[in-house]
């Protein structure tokens, strides 16, 4: 029931201003239409509340009993008046003969209505019905031994909202913004008409408080009679259309397709139907429990008709939008969801300065609901899509060595043109490519490989959860690092322009012998004199030998020794040790076979020895002035080296470049 209520005001220079005030009704008790002269259900007539009155069927109706009927004669012929409700006086209501052993809130409820689901902090209620003393105003008429001059009471009726029954908890209707409310009533008796029942009309009003935080509500109309017991007579009463509203605005919104994710719906833009895949849009109040509850139509529209709470300030009000199919009473939905394929891209309040948006998130939060409010619109994107892509190479890679992920190979390993990662998006058309027009973002980094991206000044490595706007796909690598693997994978996601992202999607590089030999620790130290290198290999395929590779500035290396593997076919799974030793005088000399005939030297006479090593300087100089790799002498001390592997083919491969160690 939609109750609207009209305010006339005097702006200014004379402006006749009309506010509509609208409630939402939260019980509305009329006790039924006339059936027969006395219910035969009267419990069930006063249904959803409950009474401490016994219910009564037939006549009489006793202290301390109700009964839901059209007329109180119907169960007495002197003592109550003959007439009808207060409106069309056929209509049922509740006669009530009270007891002096049931009254005040704990032991006297003549009707008690509960709600846990509007009991919102900061909303406005009002209560309103009609109640009426039924005892005859021709006192003489009374039972004998009453007399015209017996004393009888008027009829008593109070009404209380509490958060706990039988008048205790907080009272939350005493005041209104700090005034005194009358709460408490008494219903005198008709004049001069013996069958006539003199209906009240009794309102009341309170604002719950925003720091309340009641599990329920409830509304008791119970007998307020505080004369004491030594009378006994009167205090008989009928109450009507019981009516319990709090006031309400609308909120209405439209569910669209943002193709641009700008929030305003622009040509070509149109109302996401609500009816295929379900949607709701739903009210929660401060404490997170559903309030209210619109469905979205087939257009993209939902309404709220006087549904949501009045409120000059933020009460914690949210509209969120959700796929759930959720029941008012139950917790929210803990976040905003979207239709399968969609994702959240905008938020509108349409400029209303009681709307907060921010991150779309398909949450709208509102600091006043003091008027109506349209306009609340959500723009949905279609969620990109990363493709899988299987990428077989038609040459063998060698660990440490970037394979690119975009564009033909090259070089002395052609391979097939590789496929780079890509999808595409219902807004922004492909992704992924050179297109520039997505964001790149790794979800799991290779296992057995390294990811790298040139973002302008040469590669870097790029961690899990790197994203990498404009991205563009002739700028990655993958460096495959583990021996006997004969695969690379990760998994990626596109982000779109309106930073909606991708289910992640894998990527795989395969080839078909398994990888040579992968270096696991090596170490190299310079200890009296002596280079010492040891290192590991991981496993090994086809190895021929190492070659051990020396320089004094890191970028220029010359051979200064051979270690053979130390597996006879070339292969094993497991790790394997390996060691070289060498004096460090000797490399200065430029070549290992130069230094190797300067320690044979070292086996002749003195005359002759410095005769060999006259011979052995000027065959070096010669080496030297003819041979760019010549080593030449350490600068500073430093000593870089390298380890090179050698296949049965001649292909070999280098581990990193490291320092010796002086100890």
């Amino acid at each position: 029931m939609l109750k609207t209520l009209f305010i006339f005001t005097i702006g200014a220079c004379g402006t006749l201003i009309v506010s509509a005030q609208k409630y939402k009704t939260l019980l509305s008790e009329d006790f039924g239409t006339p059936g027969t002269p006395i219910s035969t259900n009267p419990a069930g007539q006063i249904a959803p509340g409950t009474t401490d009155y016994s219910p009564r069927t037939i006549s009489p109706v006793n202290d301390g009993q109700y009964a839901v009927l059209t007329s109180p004669r119907l169960v007495s012929t002197t003592a109550w008046q003959d007439a009808g409700d207060h409106t069309t006086g056929k209509g049922y209501m509740m006669l009530i003969n009270a007891n002096p052993g049931k009254k005040g809130e704990s032991l006297g409820s003549y009707y008690l209505y509960t709600t846990s689901n509007l009991n919102i902090p900061g909303a406005t209620y009002r209560i309103n019905f009609w109640g009426a003393n039924v005892l005859s105003f021709n006192t003489a008429s009374f039972p004998s031994g009453n007399g015209t001059g017996g004393t009888f009471k008027e009829a008593y009726i109070g009404v209380s909202v509490r958060d706990n029954a039988n008048g205790t908890g907080t009272q939350y209707n005493a005041t209104v913004n700090g005034q005194p409310q009358v709460t408490t009533w008494i219903l005198p008796r008709a004049t001069g008409n013996a069958n006539n029942v003199s209906w009240q009309n009794l309102t009341s009003a309170f604002t719950l408080p925003a720091a309340a935080t009641p599990a329920q509500l409830m509304f008791n109309f119970y007998n307020s009679d505080n004369t004491g017991n030594n009378i006994t007579n009167g205090n008989d009463l009928a109450i009507d259309d019981l009516l319990i509203e709090m006031q309400a605005v609308n909120l209405s919104g439209t569910i669209f397709t943002d193709r641009n994710a700008n929030g305003i719906i622009d040509g070509g833009e149109t109302g996401i139907n609500g009816t295929t895949t379900p949607l709701y849009v739903y009210i929660t109040d401060n404490t997170g429990k559903i309030i209210a509850k619109a469905p979205v139509d087939a257009n993209g529209n939902y309404f709220f008709d006087t549904e949501v709470p009045y409120a000059t300030g933020d009460i914690g009000l949210k509209a969120t939008l959700s796929t759930q199919n959720l029941n008012i009473g139950d917790p929210g939905p803990a976040g905003a969801t979207a239709p399968s394929g969609s994702a959240i891209a905008s938020e509108n309040g349409s400029g209303n300065p009681a709307i907060q948006t921010g991150i779309p998130d398909g949450i709208i939060h509102f600091t006043n609901t003091a008027t109506d409010i349209s306009g609340l619109n959500i723009g949905l994107q279609q969620i990109p899509v990363a493709n899988p892509v299987s990428y077989l190479l038609n040459y063998q890679p060698k660990a440490g060595t970037p394979i690119p992920l975009n564009g033909p190979v090259g070089g002395a390993n052609t391979g097939a043109t590789p496929t780079a990662p890509n999808g595409s998006d219902a807004e922004d058309g492909n992704l992924g490519g050179s297109t520039a027009n997505s964001t790149f973002k790794l979800i799991t980094t290779p296992a057995n490989g390294t990811l790298m991206y040139d973002f302008g000044a040469g590669p870097v490595v790029i961690a899990e959860g790197t994203e990498i706007p404009n991205f563009n796909a002739s700028r990655l690598s993958i460096v495959p690092n583990v021996n006997g693997s004969t695969s690379v994978s990760f998994q990626y996601a596109f982000k779109d322009k309106a930073g909606a992202q991708s289910l992640p999607a894998p990527y795989s590089v395969t080839w078909a012998q398994p990888l040579p030999v992968v270096f696991g620790t090596i170490n190299a130290r310079i200890q009296n004199g002596i280079l010492q290198v040891s290192w590991e290999s991981l496993s090994e395929t086809d190895n021929s030998h190492f070659e051990i590779e020396a320089s004094a500035d890191g970028q220029h290396f010359v051979k200064i020794g051979e270690v053979k593997s130390n597996i006879s076919s070339g292969n094993t799974p497991g790790n394997t040790s390996y060691a070289f030793t060498m004096p460090v005088h000797a490399m200065a000399l430029g070549s290992i076979g130069i230094a190797a005939m300067g320690l044979l030297g070292a086996g002749f006479k003195r005359r002759n020895r410095n005769l060999w090593i006259l011979a052995a300087i000027a065959v070096t100089t010669l080496y030297a002035c003819n041979k760019k790799e010549s080593l030449g002498a350490p600068e500073s001390g430093k000593l870089y080296i390298r380890i090179g592997q050698v296949d049965k083919d001649g292909t070999k491969t280098y581990s990193k470049v490291f320092q010796a160690v002086h100890e």
